[in-house]
Formats: C-alpha cells, structure tokens, sequence
C-alpha cells in the first residue's frame, strides 16, 4: 500500500488532509507529524512514498525539511508537496530550486489535492518501473546469455579497475584465460544443446573452486576466463592447478560426454613487460595454446617475475 506522510503544524488541517486522501480512491495508508522535526526520520524510511507539507512551521519549517530529505533522497524516490497560505514569488521559487515536486496555495480543493497526489505517485511508479528496466538492461548488457557469467566487456572493465587498484596500492593480480579441450568433438558427439548444458556445469564447477573477490567470465565457445585479484604468480598458478584437477574430476550430468578436461594459461600483475590488461590478456591467452598444444589438462605459465 502507498503511504503519504502529512506534515502541519496544525492539527484540525493534518486531519482534514488525511481525511481528503482516505476518502478518494487513492487507497493510501496515511501518516502524520506536527513540524519538520518530528517529520524527517519519518520520511527517511523506506516506506514513505509521498511528502505532503506546510511549509510555515515551528522547530523546522516545510523548506527545511524539504532541503533534508533532498540530501538524502531524490524527487524521483520521494516527491514532496508543499502546502502553503503564502503565494510569495520568492518562497516558492525557493522551494522548486530546492527540489519540490509540486506546490499548492491554500484555498484549495479536495479534488485538486487527489490530482496533485495522483500525479506525484503516478510519476514515482514510473521512475521504479524505468529503475528496474535500466538495472535489467544493465544486467543484460553484462552478463553471458548462456551460463549467467559476467561476459568479457564486464570482465575488462573489473580488470582495469582491479589493475588501477594494483597500481595505487602496490597489490598483485592473476588474470588466467581457459578453454574447454576437444570442445568441438563433444559438440560434433553430444549436439549443441547437450554441449550449452555442459558448459553450464563447467561454470558451476569453476564457481565452486574459486573465491568470492574472484571474477569468473564466459567469452564464448569454450572460452572463458577468471581475474583474481590479490593473487601472485604462485599462488595464480595454485588456483589454476586447481581448477584443471576440479574440471578433470568431475562427473558430468550430460549423457556419452566422456572425460572433460581444460586448459588454463596465466598472467600476473607485476610482471615482465605487462603493464596494461590487453598484454595480460594477451600473455594469458599465448600460454593457453601452448597449453593445448601440449596436449591439454595443464597449465602453462610465463617465467616467474
């Protein structure tokens, strides 16, 4: 249920305001604080939906307590109207360059007091609604349509932020590229939907043995790769040496698959020559092939800085 909070200093106006809002068609839960003061802790909580306040007031007054909430909460959160008997040019400019949502100068009546408040919570439903589609998109825009891993532009922009963090507190950082081997004779065995469910339990096998702070992403195919940050070459070479024996020893849920093996070839943050996250990659990724080219199930590593 929707929930307006009414602020005024008087009580025979907080009542006939309540009363207006409960009668309409609103269905709104109504609450009620005598000043500003009283008001602000309120209106901070998650539950309030919509301010409806005087503005002249003692301890603290409608502007004020409008400035408050706007330190903390946006119009698209928390829209506020402010109630006055005042019509002074400079008050209510006052008010607009603070944040107010909307104004109304007594006398009004109770119709337009319903259609202002439907208004602001009209709007507030569509700002949650536009909130949730732009997180949805962002979501979708980051992660991997196959497995629900982060995909390989999430993957660079936490590379680069995790070599910047590097740089500032002199800290190391692993960056391993891995590759499902023979990925193309199972798919050519098991078809491809068998092989995207495969995959999928890899994520998950991988996921297991890795740590929370570690970013594990899918590129495509039978690509994927993993930063961990706060890694050395030893301990980066450790992990990698861990996740092959957790993929060789797993059992698979997909049918005729037969053994699944990866290959992982690493790069660590300091290191000769690497100094951005293109050459990582491109270290990483030089010491996979020679990895597969030597036969796969391994982990090949440049020469330790």
């Amino acid at each position: 249920m929707t929930t307006v909070l009414i602020v005024d200093d008087s009580e025979v106006l907080r009542a006939q305001l309540a009363g207006i809002l409960q009668g309409s068609d609103l269905g709104v839960k109504v609450l009620m604080a005598k000043d500003g003061q009283e008001a602000l802790p309120v209106a901070l909580e998650e539950g309030v939906d919509l301010v409806v306040s005087d503005i002249v007031m003692p301890n603290m007054d409608g502007v004020s307590l409008l400035r408050a909430i706007r330190q903390l909460k946006d119009p698209e959160s928390l829209p506020v109207i402010l109630v006055t008997s005042q019509d002074e040019p400079g008050t209510r400019n006052l008010s607009f360059e603070q944040g107010v949502s909307d104004y109304l100068t007594r006398p009004f009546t109770p119709n337009e007091l319903v259609a202002r408040v439907k208004v602001q919570l009209r709007l507030l439903t569509l700002a949650k609604e536009l909130s949730g589609a732009l997180e949805r998109f962002r979501e979708l825009s980051t992660l991997d349509d196959l497995t629900g891993l982060p995909n390989r532009t999430y993957f660079l922009e936490e590379c680069r932020r995790e070599l910047a963090r590097c740089r500032r507190h002199n800290l190391s950082m692993t960056i391993a590229a891995l590759d499902v081997d023979h990925l193309r004779q199972a798919n050519s065995r098991i078809g491809h939907r068998a092989a995207d469910a495969l995959l999928n339990d890899l994520a998950e096998a991988m996921r297991l043995e890795l740590r929370a702070a570690d970013t594990l992403a899918h590129f495509h195919g039978g690509k994927f790769a993993a930063l961990l940050p706060h890694t050395d070459h030893d301990k980066g070479q450790a992990a990698a040496d861990r996740l092959t024996r957790a993929v060789a020893g797993r059992a698979f849920h997909t049918l005729a698959v037969g053994a699944v093996t990866m290959s992982i070839g690493i790069a660590t943050y300091p290191g000769q020559n690497m100094e951005s996250i293109d050459e990582l990659l491109n270290v990483a990724e030089a010491n996979l092939d020679r990895a597969k080219a030597n036969g796969g199930n391994r982990v090949e590593v440049p020469n330790a800085p």
